[in-house]
């Protein structure tokens, strides 16, 4: 990938697109059905990244459906009620600019494979680094009053256990480390 990409400035444009989304969201949901979680997610050819907001009838509601899968739905942001929803117009714009440096980068570089594994590690480094940044900021807790479950997710695609552990350790409260962490093992194995 021969031009360099500006990640500097896309932190700054997925953390404003995620403030937003979650804003929206909060704004839309009823208070007797209180947001719970926020996650920012890609994909394995790094050419999204999309928002996801779950609410606790919405977790509720497929729990007593599957009530084994309950930590499945807890913890998997493409089951969540308002999954791609939130700040749509740039969500989108981040996701064309990511699509067309990716297209346009593998018609132009031989080293390919390497190059693009980086720029897919720093993309998810980035937005990790924006969700924690909105946690340290109380940015989630200041508008739920409490704290909600922030995770990073990429869509068909298994990040090692001490990768996804260190990720969710970094953005959230003790409960929910070791409940996710008890998620990992039984899922895992």
């Amino acid at each position: 990938m021969k031009a360099e990409f500006d990640f500097v400035l896309l932190k700054q444009e997925i953390k404003q697109a995620a403030m937003q989304a979650f804003s929206e969201i909060y704004n839309q949901t009823n208070p007797h059905n209180p947001v719970i979680s926020f996650a920012l997610y890609s994909d394995e050819g790094a050419m999204t990244v999309c928002p996801s907001t779950n609410t606790n009838q919405h977790l509720n509601d497929m729990v007593k459906e599957e009530p084994d899968e309950a930590l499945y739905y807890k913890y998997e942001p493409a089951e969540w009620a308002f999954e791609g929803t939130g700040a749509d117009e740039a969500f989108n714009n981040i996701c064309t600019k990511l699509r067309n440096y990716i297209l346009n980068a593998e018609q132009s570089d031989d080293d390919h494979d390497d190059s693009f594994v980086s720029f897919r590690d720093t993309l998810y480094r980035t937005c990790i680094e924006v969700l924690e940044e909105l946690v340290l900021a109380n940015f989630f807790a200041d508008i739920t009053k409490r704290d909600i479950i922030v995770l990073f997710s990429v869509t068909d695609y298994e990040y090692d256990r001490s990768s996804s552990l260190q990720m969710v350790s970094r953005l959230n409260s003790a409960p929910v480390i070791t409940e996710y962490k008890a998620w990992m093992e039984k899922w895992c194995d």
